[in-house]
C-alpha cells in the first residue's frame, strides 16, 4: 500500500532490538512528482529499539520512547530525480543538486539549483494531527530529486515525518529524513525498494535534499539525534541541500547540536556542495526561539560580495523565508557553524531580523541584503566586538 491509516488508538507497539516495522518504506511516489505515500499512525506508546522503517508518516502518540540503537527513517523515501518543489535543474553535462532547507550545489557547467521553498513560522496550537494546508505551510514536505545530467538519473529526496505527543517524547536513538546516497545519515536506497526506479544518482548528476521532520510535543528529552541529511552528487553533480527540522515542546531539553542537517558533498571540485538545511526549535512552553544552521565544513562557492543579486541568484546558503511579505523575524539565539551561510530573500524592503544572540565559529556567514535590518541585542555589552559569524552588510542594509 503506498497509503495507509493505522488507527491503533490504545494499543502499545514494540519494536524490539532486532525487528523491524516496515510500512512502505522507500515505497514508490503515489502523487506525480510527490513521494513516497503517508502511513498515519495513531497510539497510545510506541517504544523503539530496532528499526521503524516508513514512507512518509504522520505518528500521533500520549508517549514515544525511541532507545540507544532504535531507528526511525524515512530516508530515500522523497520526490526522484528532477522532480520536486526544489528539484535540481540540468546544464552544461551535470545536473545541480536539489534545494530545501538550503540551495542545492550547482552542477559542473553552471547548473544552478532551484531555490528554497516553504515557511517554518506557521505555529500550531494543539496537539491534533496538522491538515495538509497547515502541513504546506510549515514547510513539511519531501525532499525534492536532484537534477540529472544527460544519461543520467538524479539521486531522490529524503521522506517527512510529523510527530505528535501530548504527553512525552523520549529520543536516545536517531530519526531520520535523509537524501539517497548521503554521507553521514541512514539508509542505503535499495534498487528493489525504488520498484523499477533508481534512487541513487547516476552520471554527472546531484543529490536530492533532505526531507522534513517536524515534533510538537508537551515535553521532549533524550540524548539521540534527529538527521535530515542532503544526498551527494556524483561526477559532476552538485551536492542537494540539507532539509527542514523544526521542534517545539513546552518542557524538557533538547539541544540544538543534536540536529543534523547538512548538505550533501559534491561530486567533484568542478561542482558545488550542498547548502545547509534548517533546524528551528522552540522551547520552554514555545517561548525560546532557536536558529540553528550548520553544513559540517562543506563550503559553498559564495562568500563576501558586492552584489547582492548575485548572491541570490547562486550559492549555497541555507534560506529563512517569511509567510509574508514585511515579515519580521524574531529569535532568541541564532547559530551559524561549519562553513554555512544564511540569507533572507527579499520580499520587500521592510524586513528586519532581531536577535538577542548571534553566534558561530568564525568560518560562517550571515548576508544582509538591501533593505534588510540585522539588529544583534545581546546582554554583553562586548559581545558584538568580538562576534564570531561574519555579517556581509550589502548596500542599502543595517546592521545594528
Amino acid at each position: 500500500s503506498t497509503q495507509s491509516t493505522w488507527d491503533w488508538n490504545g494499543a502499545r507497539i514494540t519494536i524490539g532490538d532486532y525487528g523491524v516495522l516496515d510500512l512502505a518504506y522507500q515505497s514508490a511516489a503515489n502523487v506525480t512528482g510527490g513521494g513516497a505515500g503517508m502511513s498515519q499512525v495513531v497510539l497510545t506508546s510506541l517504544q523503539v529499539a530496532g528499526q521503524f522503517l516508513v514512507g512518509s508518516l504522520s505518528l500521533s502518540a500520549t508517549t514515544i520512547n525511541i532507545a540507544i540503537g532504535g531507528i526511525v527513517s524515512v530516508s530515500g523515501s522523497g520526490c526522484y530525480g528532477n522532480t520536486g518543489y526544489g528539484a535540481g535543474r540540468t546544464g552544461g553535462s551535470a545536473g545541480s543538486g536539489a534545494s530545501y532547507g538550503g540551495r542545492g550545489g550547482y552542477g559542473a557547467g553552471g547548473a544552478v539549483s532551484a531555490l528554497p521553498f516553504g515557511s517554518i513560522f506557521y505555529a500550531p496550537t494543539a496537539y491534533s494531527p496538522y491538515t495538509d494546508a497547515q502541513m504546506n505551510q510549515i514547510n513539511a514536505t519531501w525532499g525534492s530529486g536532484g537534477g540529472a545530467s544527460s544519461g543520467g538519473v538524479g539521486g531522490r529526496g529524503g521522506g517527512w515525518i510529523q510527530i505528535h505527543s501530548s504527553s512525552a517524547i523520549q529520543l536516545d536513538g536517531e530519526i531520520h529524513a535523509d537524501a539517497c546516497s548521503n554521507t553521514g545519515g541512514f539508509g542505503a536506497c535499495s534498487s528493489n525498494k525504488c520498484a523499477t526506479t533508481t534512487c541513487n544518482p547516476t552520471g554527472n548528476s546531484g543529490g536530492g535534499s533532505g526531507g522534513a521532520i517536524v515534533i510538537l510535543a508537551n515535553q521532549m528529552t533524550g540524548l539521540g539525534n534527529i538527521y535530515s541529511i542532503g544526498g551527494n552528487g556524483i561526477g559532476n553533480g552538485g551536492g542537494g541541500s540539507g532539509g527542514v527540522i523544526i521542534v517545539k515542546y513546552k518542557t524538557g531539553q533538547w539541544n540544538s547540536n543534536q540536529n543534523i542537517a547538512w548538505g550533501g558533498n559534491a561530486g567533484s571540485g568542478s561542482a558545488e556542495n550542498g547548502g545547509p538545511g534548517i533546524i528551528y526549535l522552540m522551547s520552554n512552553l514555545f517561548t525560546f526561539r532557536n536558529l540553528r544552521v550548520d553544513n559540517n565544513f562543506r563550503a559553498s562557492s559564495l562568500g563576501p560580495s558586492n552584489n547582492p543579486a548575485a548572491a541570490v541568484a547562486s550559492g549555497a546558503a541555507a534560506y529563512i523565508n517569511p509567510s509574508n511579505p514585511n515579515f519580521k523575524y524574531t529569535f532568541d539565539l541564532i547559530e551559524i557553524y561549519g562553513k554555512g551561510q544564511l540569507m533572507w530573500p527579499i520580499y520587500s524592503d521592510n524586513v528586519s531580523v532581531t536577535t538577542t544572540s548571534l553566534v558561530g565559529d568564525q568560518t560562517s556567514y550571515i548576508h544582509v541584503l538591501p533593505g534588510q535590518l540585522l539588529d544583534v541585542d545581546d546582554v554583553v555589552f562586548y559581545h558584538r566586538l568580538n562576534i564570531s559569524v561574519y555579517p556581509i552588510v550589502y548596500s542599502g542594509a543595517t546592521w545594528r
